[in-house]
């Protein structure tokens, strides 16, 4: 709830760097954007399209990333990580991490999910984003009149994404920031509650998220 939300600290948030958080369960569907990315090669629908494994979603401290400049994600798909990914096109400086801005970068995170098409074509998408502190000090007063209290104060905001599908006999087609990914990451995840492992996300008006690290 909200009410959990306001009460999150930068310190809960900072606790979660270097935890991996597997998806448990979402109140809406999310075959939209596997489905949009591999429409052009196959007819998805016939083939029939599967999570292969729970997503993940990876919690990184901002030093960490700065210091090693990249690593490989686990499973060795070969997808790097790296410190351009966690800013948005265009951007010319990294994100301020614990600055004076309105937006404060305390955590940078993945998140990665693992699809399959058919029997053998795993199809993988990625989104690298940033947690920030917002500045809602004109919307902390119960702005929808729900009687909830103050509108979460942090939120995952997306910067880039990335699609792979492997191909029979290893090919592989990568593209960054496919359309479909982009418009659906410009939804931010609002962060309504971090308690004993799990974290609950809002996805705009969409539904809810929750991860679970244990």
């Amino acid at each position: 709830t909200t009410t959990a939300a306001a009460a999150i600290t930068p310190t809960d948030l900072r606790s979660l760097c270097g935890t991996t958080n597997q998806f448990k369960y979402r109140t809406y569907v999310n075959f939209e954007e596997a489905g949009a990315i591999c429409k052009p090669f196959y007819t998805w629908k016939r083939l029939g399209l599967m999570f292969r494994k729970p997503g993940e979603l990876k919690f990184l401290s901002p030093d960490a990333i700065v210091a090693v400049g990249g690593e490989n994600n686990d499973g060795g798909e070969d997808m790097d990580m790296d410190m351009n990914m966690f800013m948005k096109v265009g951007e010319k400086e990294d994100p301020e991490v614990e600055g004076g801005s309105k937006m404060k970068t305390l955590a940078f995170v993945t998140n990665r999910e693992d699809f399959k098409l058919g029997l053998f074509i795993p199809i993988i998408i990625q989104w690298w984003g940033r947690v920030v502190e917002l500045d809602r000090s004109e919307n902390d007063s119960d702005s929808d009149g729900d009687g909830d209290g103050a509108l979460p104060a942090y939120c995952i905001e997306w910067t880039q994404t990335e699609a792979q599908i492997v191909l029979p006999g290893g090919k592989r087609i990568r593209k960054l920031n496919p359309k479909i990914s982009t418009e659906l990451s410009s939804t931010p995840w609002d962060i309504e509650k971090v308690e004993d492992g799990m974290v609950c996300f809002r996805r705009g008006d969409i539904g809810n998220l929750v991860y679970d690290s244990k």
